[in-house]
């Protein structure tokens, strides 16, 4: 009698089985993530509300800045403040013996005569009506020996002040300086010398 026994499949340990795998890999995962998850709430309820609070509070400040910012963007026209008065600039000044009509000198000199007289004119930009100006003739140290002043009838953008020093030889030979100021303010100055 021929008995033929079917023999059964035999496994392996260290076979591997692709569909447990897959399996054990598809439970494994959420409970990966379910776990990690779990990690990261801590904390209680109360503390969970307070910052539930305190992000409200934030949103609230944010709006009202935005708020804030959006009134002075959209806001009335400013009230305007008082206007300044330019201040004066002087732009020229020359030594002449003689001036024309307006004050501008006819005859540029870079020395000066000790005998007659000798016209300091200064061209002044933003002259102001009854602003006064003051021309000190005196030695190139800044000490004064004598000075003439003029006053602004009418204002003007420009306009050219002369300033008559009769000299006559009362002042010896040498190095001799213009210095022009208004309100206390010297607006500049010329150096010559008296032959």
């Amino acid at each position: 009698m021929n008995i033929r026994m079917r023999s059964a499949p035999t496994t392996h340990p260290d076979v591997k089985h692709p569909d447990r795998l897959k399996s054990l890999f598809k439970l494994a995962v959420p409970a990966l993530v379910a776990l990690a998850l779990a990690g990261c709430g801590t904390g209680t309820v109360d503390e969970s509300r307070m910052y539930q609070e305190q992000e409200a509070t934030e949103s609230s400040q944010v709006e009202s800045a935005q708020q804030t910012e959006t009134a002075r963007f959209f806001a009335g026209t400013p009230v305007a403040g008082p206007t300044s008065t330019p201040q004066p600039v002087l732009s020229s000044l020359r030594l002449s013996t003689s001036v024309g009509s307006n004050g501008e000198p006819l005859d540029e000199r870079s020395n000066a005569p000790a005998g007659g007289t000798i016209y300091a004119s200064a061209r002044i930009h933003d002259l102001s009506p009854g602003s006064t100006y003051y021309a000190v003739l005196g030695r190139k140290d800044g000490t004064a020996i004598t000075q003439g002043e003029i006053t602004v009838e009418q204002g003007a953008d420009n306009a050219w002040l002369s300033f008559p020093f009769a000299i006559n030889g009362t002042l010896p030979p040498g190095e001799y300086a213009v210095f022009i100021y208004t309100e206390g303010v010297l607006l500049g100055s010329l150096v010559f010398n008296l032959t």
